[in-house]
C-alpha cells in the first residue's frame, strides 16, 4: 500500500483525542502492553489512569508517524519495522529527511513534519499541526504558531502529492495560514492611519488581496488627497 502525505494527514485526523503512550507506535491499550512499557520506560509510566485507556489506539510523538507508515489502515494493527520504515526517533527521522529547513521557511503542503528538540508533529495545512503532545493532552491538534517547531521535514518513507493540489486549493490553504498571521511591527503605524482614512478596515493584514481590491484601495487613498 503506498504512503502519502495526505494518506499520513487522515490518519492524523483519525487519531484525535486518542491517548499518548510513551513508546507506543499504533498498538492497542491493554494490561499486557501496560506492563511491557513499565518495564522498559518506568519513569513515563506513574500515571493512575492508564488502565483506564485500555481499548484504545495509542502512540508517543514519532509513533504517530511510525504508526501510519506501519499500518494499513488507522485502526489495523501496525507490523513493525514495516514498508521500509526503521524504528528510529525524532532525531534520526530528521536527519533522513532529504528536503527539510527552518520553520520559517516551511512549504504548504500537509503532512510535511514539524521539529524541536525531543518532539515532532504533522503540519496539517492551514497553520495546524497535529501532535501526540505527551500523556496529559494525548493527539491534539496545535496552532503552529503557538508552539516552539524550528524546523521541518518531508518524510522520507512516504510520497509526496503536493503537485496534485490545484491552484484553488493552494490559494485557499495558503490564505488559511496568512490569515491567522499578525501585522509586522514595522507597518502598524501605517496600517492604523490607513483604516483612519477608510481604505481599509485592517483585517487579516497578511491576506492575499486579488489585483482588484488593491485597485480600490489605491483609488481610496487618491480620493482622500
Amino acid at each position: 500500500m503506498s504512503k502519502t502525505n495526505t494518506g499520513l494527514v487522515d490518519y492524523c485526523k483519525a487519531q484525535l483525542g486518542k491517548p499518548y503512550w510513551m513508546g507506543t507506535f499504533g498498538q492497542t491499550a491493554s494490561a499486557a502492553l501496560l506492563a511491557q512499557k513499565r518495564r522498559q520506560l518506568p519513569v513515563y509510566y506513574s500515571a493512575a489512569d492508564f488502565p483506564s485507556q485500555y481499548g484504545q489506539r495509542v502512540h508517543d510523538c514519532i509513533g504517530l508517524v511510525k504508526g501510519y507508515i506501519w499500518s494499513e489502515t488507522p485502526n489495523s494493527a501496525p507490523v513493525y519495522a514495516s514498508n521500509g520504515c526503521p524504528d528510529i526517533d525524532e532525531a534520526d527521522m530528521y536527519v533522513r529527511c532529504k528536503e527539510k529547513g527552518t520553520i520559517g521557511t516551511i512549504p504548504e503542503i500537509p503532512g510535511v513534519l514539524v521539529f524541536f528538540q525531543g518532539h515532532v508533529g504533522v503540519y496539517i495545512g492551514g497553520g495546524e499541526v497535529i501532535e501526540a503532545r505527551g500523556h496529559a493532552w494525548g493527539v491534539v491538534k496545535t496552532q503552529l504558531k503557538n508552539r516552539p517547531w524550528n524546523k521541518w521535514g518531508k518524510c522520507p518513507y512516504i510520497t509526496y502529492e503536493e503537485d496534485d493540489m490545484t491552484g484553488e486549493q493552494i490559494y485557499k490553504a495558503l490564505n488559511e495560514y496568512l490569515r491567522e498571521q499578525p501585522c509586522p511591527e514595522w507597518a502598524k503605524a501605517e496600517l492604523e492611519e490607513a483604516v483612519k482614512l477608510g481604505i481599509t478596515d485592517g483585517s487579516r493584514p497578511c491576506e492575499l488581496i486579488p489585483r482588484y481590491q488593491a485597485a480600490i484601495m489605491a483609488k481610496r487613498e487618491k480620493e482622500q488627497r
